[in-house]
């Protein structure tokens, strides 16, 4: 990736950076880039995935289902499988920045399987949700929905609502 291609043209529409520091700013940011991505994927994904099963595993604990409470080692593989059905995106998308030229394009951006590459509205905010928005996003967060549900013990809609077996959803469904 070309540090300078990606963030010559944010910075120079950012009214807030000197013009005389944009070249620092990227020398600088292209030496801390691959250092800062590589702590991102080694210590961040970890922790990201210990603290979603702390939760699920808090989920579960206080509402427990009908096998009981669950363990941190099923909370942990809820929190942790789901996110393995992006590994084939993370492979295509590797390739991609290996076979072409990256310059200033973002991973998402690569992606021929985004939304964002199919559509581009010129808004930047729509732009960023499409281009984050794929089917192995979907596919995803369906299997964490599937996984908390089953860890938890929880019929569909009362996983949806967060309440536990016996509770009321909304008056009416049991």
């Amino acid at each position: 990736m070309d540090p300078d291609a990606l963030l010559r043209p944010l910075l120079e529409h950012n009214p807030k950076v000197a013009k005389e520091l944009i070249g620092q700013t990227i020398e600088l940011q292209g030496r801390l880039l691959p250092v800062l991505a590589s702590l991102g994927v080694l210590l961040g994904q970890p922790v990201v995935s210990l603290f979603l099963a702390f939760m699920l595993w808090l989920a579960g604990r206080a509402a427990p289902g009908p096998g009981g409470n669950p363990s941190y080692r099923q909370a942990l593989s809820a929190a942790v499988v789901p996110g393995l059905v992006s590994l084939p995106k993370a492979l295509l998308v590797g390739w991609l920045c290996l076979a072409t030229p990256v310059r200033g394009l973002k991973p998402d951006a690569i992606s021929p399987l985004s939304l964002g590459v199919l559509f581009e509205s010129g808004h930047g905010k729509l732009d960023a949700l499409l281009t984050g928005f794929d089917l192995f996003v979907v596919a995803n967060l369906a299997l964490m929905y599937l996984a908390a549900r089953h860890i938890m013990g929880l019929r569909p809609v009362a996983a949806l609502c967060g309440w536990g077996p016996g509770r009321r959803c909304w008056p009416g469904y049991r």
